[in-house]
């Protein structure tokens, strides 16, 4: 990959995790933090978003890299899913349920391994 699309990849995935991050803050605002409850309920739903957001980035990246050849608009997806999903990881320290954090990162790092995995016997093939 070149210099070039290197930095698009590294550009498009910064962005994306912001936008993702930025998004939520602005769709979803947060609630009075003085009830400990309800900051544990609005974690939790920003935890869960975070993630299925950055599955979705991920799986959305394994597809460009299969079908196309939009190198960095696919590194760009997996590496912006990869950042989201360190921010929703970031959200389920505040959590009270820690188990609930460590099995969404083992399920992101299943997920990227199938991709990868998936991706190089698809490109061997060709």
């Amino acid at each position: 990959m070149s210099l070039t699309n290197t930095f698009s990849a590294i550009g498009i995935a910064i962005i994306f995790a912001l936008l993702a991050g930025y998004g939520l803050q602005v769709f979803y605002e947060s609630p009075s933090w003085r009830d400990k409850e309800v900051r544990e309920q609005y974690n939790f739903q920003i935890f869960v978003i975070l993630m299925v957001i950055s599955a979705l980035a991920v799986m959305a990246g394994t597809l460009l890299a299969l079908f196309t050849n939009l190198n960095s608009l696919n590194s760009g997806l997996l590496g912006g899913g990869i950042i989201t999903a360190v921010h929703g990881f970031a959200r389920s320290l505040m959590l009270s349920n820690k188990y609930l954090g460590l099995a969404m990162l083992f399920t992101i790092l299943i997920l990227l391994s199938a991709a990868a995995v998936f991706t190089d016997l698809i490109k061997r093939r060709k």
